[in-house]
């Protein structure tokens, strides 16, 4: 009985240390997660679910727990903690009138940081007035649905960090697997 007890808590022991910490990246049945990421289903949400999933802030690098709701344009809004607000729609995937409607903004003057076909983060200023806003949009198609993801505008303004972390998890977007 005492063998069996010690195996038991060698076995725990030792699952406890390997799940714990380290700079490794976890994976999934989809491919790697970031440290300090994590795979969130979002699926579960009834008429505001996707059949996705996407790669969030874990509760200690977000600063906290997820939220997922109807956003402002009636799409599926991530919250994890102040830093991290993405909302995604269905929608065309415009890129070139998204950068047209960039360009256009007669307030801000933005410098793209990440500039690819699908993706785009951008810095947003007001010159001599020290207003600095980092922003994103991400286009994904998943079968024939083309998803738009952007970063939720309000009273938060974003650090550079949190929207690169935006970024990410926006380019993570992926089909969920059919059980």
């Amino acid at each position: 009985m005492k063998k069996i007890l010690f195996t038991l808590l060698i076995t725990t022991s030792t699952l406890s240390i390997t799940s714990c910490g380290g700079n490794e990246e976890k994976t999934s049945e989809t491919g790697a997660i970031p440290k300090g990421m994590i795979e969130y289903d979002l699926s579960q949400h009834g008429t505001i679910g996707l059949p996705c999933l996407i790669n969030i802030p874990d509760e200690e690098t977000g600063k906290g727990l997820p939220q997922v709701m109807e956003g402002p344009l009636g799409g599926t809004q991530i919250i994890v903690g102040k830093d991290f607000n993405i909302e995604i729609v269905v929608g065309d995937g415009d890129m070139n009138q998204k950068k047209a409607d960039i360009a256009a903004d007669a307030v801000f003057k933005s410098t793209y940081i990440i500039d690819e076909p699908t993706a785009i983060l951008y810095k947003s200023e007001i010159p001599d007035a020290g207003v600095v806003q980092y922003h994103i949009y991400v286009i994904t198609k998943i079968g024939n649905v083309t998803y738009e993801i952007e970063d939720v505008r309000g009273e938060e303004n974003y650090t550079e960090e949190g929207v690169k972390r935006m970024f990410e998890a926006a380019k993570s977007l992926r089909p969920k697997a059919q059980a």
